[in-house]
């Protein structure tokens, strides 16, 4: 069910986001997480036929950047900015090699909305990682990678509530304690339904 936030159902409709098909949202994405994200998205599709991607860089000097990575995978690059709310209705076809780009301002929480799964950005390489409270908030199934080193309080809360109410995605140690990367697993159809 989506989240009740005014103009999620105009985005999705401007974007041809179809939203009785898993959406993964990649919010506050930096340098270097992209190129991880695409991959793990092109396996992922192979077993989970219909999965969508939206990709929302932090930073907006890097939308270019991350439109011109897209389209080097051959993928289609479905720019925010250029499909306003109110543009001719899109529909993209369940193979549809598409993936969205949130390269506007002010719009994450809309994405994270429409999702079925977030990954939570500026976590897979040393950026200091970014908020995860905007994503518990809206009861969103959630994964991160090990660096969180800006918002440990808030993760390992959140952590806790995983382990008293067994519910959720429980991030994994290695054997030196620190958290390890996650890997598409945790986004197979039977999880992103959950």
């Amino acid at each position: 069910a989506l989240v009740a936030l005014a103009g999620l159902a105009a985005l999705a409709a401007a974007m041809g986001i179809d939203v009785s098909r898993p959406l993964i949202v990649a919010g506050s994405t930096g340098p270097g997480e992209e190129e991880m994200l695409l991959e793990a998205y092109a396996r992922l599709r192979q077993s989970c036929a219909g999965v969508q991607l939206a990709i929302i860089p932090r930073k907006p000097e890097r939308f270019d950047e991350v439109a011109r990575l897209i389209e080097s995978r051959r993928l289609t690059c479905v720019r925010r900015s250029r499909r306003p709310d109110g543009a001719k209705q899109m529909t993209m076809a369940p193979e549809s090699d598409a993936v969205f780009l949130g390269d506007t301002m002010g719009e994450l929480r809309k994405f994270y909305s429409l999702a079925a799964a977030v990954f939570v950005g500026r976590t897979l390489v040393k950026m200091g990682g970014s908020d995860v409270m905007e994503v518990a908030a809206l009861a969103k199934p959630m994964c991160f990678g090990p660096h969180v080193e800006n918002f440990v309080d808030a993760c390992l809360s959140i952590e806790n509530l995983i382990d008293r109410h067994s519910v959720g995605i429980k991030r994994r140690r290695d054997r030196r304690g620190e958290f390890e990367t996650p890997d598409d697993s945790v986004l197979t159809p039977a999880k992103m339904k959950a």
